[in-house]
């Protein structure tokens, strides 16, 4: 379910993007950041992560620059924690 959910997300953001950057009370950004970086932290498994990643790709293009910003804090703290280098997406 989460999976499929990651997914919609991904493909409105990809779809409906600039109607979401023009229209900034449309979507409360900062909530749906902290789920989907919830579930790039802390997923179960690695298909969910992975789908995470993506959305969280497609997402940080509707970003304002202050929000823009904390997403690459976030993603910075989360590769200095990761005790599996193999989940990091440094080297791609």
């Amino acid at each position: 379910m989460k999976e499929e959910c990651l997914d919609i997300c991904s493909e409105i953001f990809k779809r409906f993007g600039l109607i979401i950057l023009r229209t900034p009370s449309l979507v409360n950004k900062d909530t749906l950041m902290n789920a989907i970086n919830t579930q790039l932290n802390s997923g179960s498994s690695h298909s969910l992560r992975k789908r995470a990643s993506y959305a969280m790709g497609q997402f940080a293009v509707v970003l304002n620059n202050q929000q823009l910003h904390r997403l690459i804090t976030l993603l910075l703290q989360k590769i200095e924690r990761s005790s599996d280098k193999s989940d990091t997406m440094i080297g791609l």
